[in-house]
């Protein structure tokens, strides 16, 4: 049908309808480019020859192509949008600048220092590798393929900055546990989760967002027998001597014994610090973000006051407690790890142990003097929600953990008591056993409790004397009035 003056062009895939010796016809493109005419039919199979009719018939006869066309359009829309962001993606973030916006980005959680600087290393050992092996520089350059070839990486030959440079030579077998690659995922994971919603893309769209954790199969850290505290405190080394004083006496981690700084004391003023009455360590904790306040004893207070006269003599670092450990802490934090296990071991103390994966983990070290405060002072009878509050555990559970040690040795004293059940009768069995639980009474308890068996001890043998010789005791008695 001619187009007339006045009419509209039809929009394109609706086809034309026309008449031709008074038959309807519709005609039509196809995708390749060329026109088709097909002769309209009603329901019954009969020539249509109503032009309204026809009309009707040739949208109902269009539909299905209309639908494809629609689906064409949208999948060369996504097309053309998923180009553009990648190229958006090329000119806006590389990735050697993708952590330094990452840090400008609102989260949760604010990072310390320390944690600043660690993530920073985990995010450049993967950029060295993706440029490394597939030379890429931007971050939407980036996919699933990538992502999985790092963590596998990881898991095979340990973090990549310590084994490149081996040019014509096989990678070593310098593993690393699974905590550490969980924690080398997460923040490659979480700058990517930042960054993304800035190029256009969604979270699944994330490379490492189908990666799952590592599973943990960790070793307990054990805490130093009284024989091995006697070890670690017979003529240490000045820093250990620090170190392991004041991380006994609060129970704080090894980077906040390290850093800990003499503002966070009581009693600190710039030019003397004041020993007397009652006061504490307020520290805001590097982990858990959480304030503790900390009692200071009288051995932690003797010990303050020795690193008080040598922080005169120090140069840099004055600012904090331990001058020398916040330095090797600030600058190499694994360093000072080292150096703590390299003196235990020379001590004879064993470290480390091999767990079911093979690798040697620690199971004696600084932390484990956390364990130790939190054991003793369950030992002494301090309320677990004071250790809690003490030590900045977020739940009493972690306490709990903490305290587990304690109940073994519970456990050992309740059955060292109950021996001798089967010799009820027999005298001298019953007098070994009670001989056994004193001396191991006094082997155990705290100096307060020994005390009170000394007094003790001190009445019986008055009461002794008394009942061998009542007549003379009643003389003196006498006499002394």
């Amino acid at each position: 049908m001619p187009r007339t003056k006045g009419t509209k062009r039809r929009a394109n895939g609706t086809g034309r309808v026309y008449k031709s010796n008074g038959v309807c016809y519709l005609q039509y493109r196809l995708p390749n480019g060329s026109r088709k005419s097909v002769t309209l039919k009603d329901e019954k199979g009969e020539k249509i020859t109503d032009l309204r009719k026809a009309e009707t018939a040739a949208r109902k006869y269009l539909e299905p192509f209309r639908k494809i066309n629609e689906i064409d359009n949208r999948l060369e829309y996504l097309e053309e949008k998923a180009k553009l962001k990648q190229f958006a993606a090329r000119t806006t973030i590389l990735l050697e600048d993708a952590f330094e916006r990452f840090l400008t980005k609102p989260r949760r959680k604010t990072m310390t220092e320390i944690t600043l600087k660690i993530n920073r290393t985990h995010w450049e050992d993967f950029v060295l590798f993706i440029q490394d092996k597939y030379h890429l520089t931007h971050l939407a350059e980036v996919e699933t393929e990538h992502a999985d070839a790092y963590i596998a990486f990881l898991r095979d030959h340990g973090v990549y900055k310590r084994t490149i440079g081996k040019a014509g030579k096989k990678y070593t077998k310098n593993k690393v546990s699974a905590s550490t690659i969980n924690k080398y995922l997460k923040i490659c994971r979480y700058v990517f989760k930042m960054l993304l919603p800035d190029l256009g893309f969604g979270i699944t769209e994330n490379p490492f967002y189908h990666i799952r954790c590592g599973e943990l199969k960790q070793i307990d850290r054990e805490v130093f027998t009284p024989a091995e505290l006697k070890l670690i405190f017979t003529d240490p080394p000045p820093l250990m001597r620090a170190m392991f004083t004041i991380g006994l006496c609060t129970g704080l981690r090894e980077g906040d014994v390290a850093t800990l700084k003499w503002e966070e004391v009581d009693g600190y003023s710039p030019q003397y610090l004041d020993t007397s009455g009652y006061r504490e360590i307020h520290r805001v904790t590097n982990k858990t973000e959480a304030l503790v306040h900390i009692p200071i004893t009288e051995e932690l207070s003797d010990c303050l006051q020795w690193l008080w006269q040598e922080r005169h003599i120090a140069g840099d670092f004055q600012e904090y407690v331990i001058p020398d450990a916040a330095k090797i802490y600030l600058e190499d934090a694994p360093l000072l790890s080292y150096r703590i296990r390299v003196f235990l071991e020379g001590l004879g103390i064993k470290t480390r142990k091999l767990n079911s994966n093979g690798r040697n983990q620690s199971i004696k070290d600084f932390h484990s003097l956390r364990h130790c405060f939190c054991y003793y002072a369950g030992l002494k009878g301090v309320p677990l929600p004071v250790i809690q509050s003490i030590v900045g555990h977020l739940s009493s559970d972690m306490t709990k953990h903490y305290q587990q040690h304690a109940d073994k040795v519970a456990r050992q004293k309740g059955m060292l008591m109950m021996s001798g059940l089967l010799q009820i009768d027999d005298s001298v069995s019953t007098i070994r056993t009670l001989r056994q639980r004193l001396c191991q009474l006094a082997q155990d308890e705290p100096e307060e409790f020994i005390v009170k068996m000394n007094l003790y001890a001190d009445q019986l043998l008055q009461e002794k004397k008394i009942g061998n010789n009542p007549q003379k005791f009643i003389a003196k008695e006498n006499s002394e009035k």
